[in-house]
């Protein structure tokens, strides 16, 4: 073992400038990242209160205005709704109507096309009769068609 701790005491005071410089150097980087965290929430809040803020504010008009047009197109639709309803439904009535008076006009009218077909029909079976003459095939006649 060496009697003298020359060397020893060397290293020690070279490890203790050390330790000194790194936790000078460890300090100052420290004090560094607060000032640059200090300007960085400057800048955050400088960037909100200019850009945000006003974009946040003209948004919450945006989707007012948005949800306003929405309500008074539902409330379109509705009364568009109503009204369609108001119209098929008088539809309905003018059919039930239509077909009320359409068999009412029938069972009135029908008697007289009845009699009016019949009337044709005798007036159709006394201008075709055959001529009184006979004929010379010796076939009977009926409404002027061979019945053989």
């Amino acid at each position: 073992m060496p009697t003298s701790l020359d060397t020893t005491n060397t290293w020690l005071a070279v490890m203790a400038i050390a330790i000194v410089v790194q936790t000078l150097l460890m300090i100052g980087v420290a004090v560094a990242a607060w000032q640059a965290l200090g300007k960085a929430t400057e800048a955050m809040k400088a960037l909100e209160t200019r850009h945000l803020s006003p974009l946040s504010d003209r948004l919450t008009a945006v989707s007012a205005r948005v949800t306003e047009v929405a309500d008074d197109v539902q409330e379109v639709i509705g009364r568009v709704r109503r009204a369609d309803d108001a119209v098929r439904a008088q539809i309905d009535r003018l059919d039930t109507a239509a077909h009320v008076a359409g068999h009412a006009i029938g069972a009135r009218v029908w008697p007289v096309v009845g009699l009016s077909r019949a009337v044709g029909a005798a007036l159709k079976a006394f201008t075709a009769r055959p001529s009184t003459r006979p004929s010379s095939t010796g076939t009977p006649h009926v409404a002027g068609v061979t019945t053989r």
